[in-house]
């Protein structure tokens, strides 16, 4: 199975003279052609915080993942970011909406999940883990991530899951999984997050995927990798492929880049 991740969309934006918009069309384009079998996005599809234009940047993103074949469960999960959460003002609803915006994207997790702003999917011999680090935040700014105490409660439940035990995990969430000091947005109940993977009886996650912070960069847990995908419209437009044998034995991801002359050559 190959997995595509990408963060930090800001749709409606502009990177290095060209639109973030224009970038993405190319991409989901570039999908077909590297054979890619499910796209994750990490959060943060809206450009700016408080222009109310910018709510057309997630109907826009339904409307490309609609026109290119990537509207289904199965084929691609999305994470809320921080400036999601303030372009939707009504804090506390903020994964509800999210599943009114992308309902088809939310189907079949009733026998997963308790709550309704977890996203479990598992697609073959994967398991994606979709994780809400903004909703019940009461950390104002956003720049720092937060799960609370029912979401980490339910995580764990869920790696607790015999039918997932054996297969690839993935978690996908906006802010990445450090504690202060180690990465810009870090997540505040770091201790308790870990604590959930660490237990005896949960399943082995093997790889976290986030963004927040506008670079790629790569850090290891233990045997769990840990991938910042938010310089997705940054640099030369990276993005992560992972590529998971049947086994589940290996994986190998790449960065690929998507140059200014490639989207000019598209249009």
């Amino acid at each position: 199975m190959r997995i595509a991740c990408i963060s930090d969309l800001h749709l409606s934006g502009e990177t290095g003279g060209w639109k973030n918009y224009d970038w993405m069309e190319y991409f989901l384009v570039k999908l077909e052609d590297w054979e890619v079998d499910h796209l994750i996005i990490c959060g943060d599809i809206v450009a700016k915080y408080d222009d109310p234009a910018d709510s057309d940047d997630f109907f826009n993103l339904r409307e490309l993942l609609t026109s290119y074949g990537w509207y289904e469960s199965k084929r691609c999960t999305i994470v809320p970011g921080n400036h999601d959460m303030r372009y939707m003002g009504n804090f506390p609803t903020i994964a509800r909406s999210m599943r009114q915006i992308y309902p088809k994207l939310f189907r079949g997790q009733a026998k997963y999940n308790k709550l309704p702003y977890i996203i479990t999917k598992v697609i073959g011999n994967v398991v994606i883990i979709g994780l809400d680090s903004v909703t019940d935040n009461p950390w104002t700014s956003f720049s720092k991530g937060y799960l609370d105490e029912c979401q980490t409660d339910e995580l764990l439940r869920i790696l607790k899951l015999s039918e997932i035990k054996d297969k690839y995990i993935i978690i996908a969430m906006h802010h990445g999984p450090y504690e202060a000091g180690i990465a810009t947005g870090h997540l505040v109940d770091y201790d308790e997050f870990w604590e959930v993977l660490g237990d005896d009886k949960a399943g082995d996650v093997n790889l976290i995927v986030h963004g927040h912070a506008h670079e790629s960069f790569e850090e290891i847990n233990g045997d769990i990798d840990i991938v910042c995908v938010g310089g997705s419209m940054r640099d030369d437009g990276e993005a992560l492929i992972i590529d998971i044998d049947e086994e589940n034995r290996g994986i190998e991801w790449w960065w690929l880049n998507i140059e200014e002359d490639d989207i000019e050559d598209n249009e």
